[in-house]
């Protein structure tokens, strides 16, 4: 379903991962969508919906560290199929036109990279995207690591380095952006 959303393929297996890492990944990524389209997720009126196969413990484990309630899973929500053995078109009829809509509307704050020595990899908004700028592969260098840390000595993107650590859709935009031969700060755009 996701993937027909238009979500990447490797986002979307990252994702199924249950785990109590990934439910706290989940919830910081539902935040920063908060944050950057305006849209506030109020996770005490969320519900968590999982497969019959899944203990009644672990889904209640796993809600408490979503701040959500379980709930038996309903047939649509929103006018879309919560659950789907496969996934048709006509099933979502043109949502992801509607969530780009949606989207479309929210801008925000992104940086043009010169030396890369001010902007944080995670947390700051720099990738060109439509929506969120940000980094959507796990976080698997420092925390604090800074874009500068992604270049070889020589100022150009480290291509192998950016492979290893984030996935195919991070690693294809950040090689896209062009790195400021000027050694100056970078720059709020």
């Amino acid at each position: 379903m996701m993937l027909k959303l238009g979500f990447s393929e490797f986002w979307v297996s990252w994702i199924m991962r249950v785990t109590d890492m990934n439910c706290v990944a989940i919830k910081r990524v539902l935040e920063k969508y908060a944050a950057a389209s305006g849209q506030v997720v109020n996770f005490s009126k969320s519900a968590l919906c999982v497969s019959s196969a899944v203990e009644r413990s672990e889904c209640e484990r796993l809600a408490a560290i979503m701040g959500m309630q379980v709930v038996e899973c309903n047939e649509k929500y929103l006018g879309l199929p919560c659950i789907t053995k496969s996934v048709c078109v006509r099933d979502f009829g043109g949502a992801q036109i509607k969530i780009q809509g949606k989207c479309t509307g929210v801008r925000g704050i992104a940086y043009a990279i010169r030396r890369g020595s001010s902007i944080r990899i995670y947390e700051d908004r720099w990738i060109p995207r439509p929506m969120a700028f940000s980094i959507i592969s796990p976080p698997v260098l420092d925390r604090n690591a800074k874009v500068d840390t992604l270049m070889t000595p020589s100022g150009v993107w480290d291509v192998d380095l950016l492979r290893q650590n984030f996935c195919k859709e991070d690693s294809d935009d950040i090689l896209r952006i062009p790195i400021s031969a000027s050694q100056v700060d970078d720059v709020l755009i």
